[in-house]
């Protein structure tokens, strides 16, 4: 029986530094969960801190799109305003060099027409003054040559 006893007490010291060895490892688990909902913690934060920057930088995004549409659009519509009161003033640039032109033109016959009277009175004047030498070289009196 001595023996029963001393094989009991062995295994109840067996139990007990099995017992101390689960309550070690235990309280090392619990260490390690207490740590691992921190890190999770952690983590969870910066990724609420994320999606706030991500939910920012979109919103950011599409305030940046709406703002270059209105500019795009704005700029278009003074490119078409420009470029239709370019094409005016080219138009009426054509016509009025069109206008000097037959102007131009117009005074240019003018001028001949002038230049063509003056040479035809030159010619009548010459022929005048001849006339007028002959009909004087004809009258009495008048010195001959």
């Amino acid at each position: 029986m001595l023996q029963d006893l001393d094989s009991l007490a062995a295994r109840v010291r067996q139990l007990v530094l099995a017992t101390r060895d689960f309550q070690s490892q235990r309280t090392e688990l619990q260490t390690q969960i207490a740590r691992l909902e921190q890190e999770r913690n952690a983590l969870r934060q910066q990724l609420d801190e994320r999606e706030s920057q991500f939910s920012n930088a979109s919103e950011q995004l599409a305030q940046h799109q709406t703002s270059l549409q209105s500019l795009t659009q704005e700029y278009e519509a003074r490119l078409a305003a420009a470029q239709a009161e370019a094409q005016t003033a080219a138009e009426s640039l054509r016509r009025e060099l069109q206008q000097c032109q037959s102007e131009r033109d117009a005074a240019l016959r003018q001028a001949q027409t002038a230049q063509a009277q003056a040479d035809r009175l030159r010619s009548a004047a010459g022929q005048a003054q001849e006339l007028v030498d002959t009909v004087l070289m004809r009258l009495p009196g008048a010195p001959q040559e």
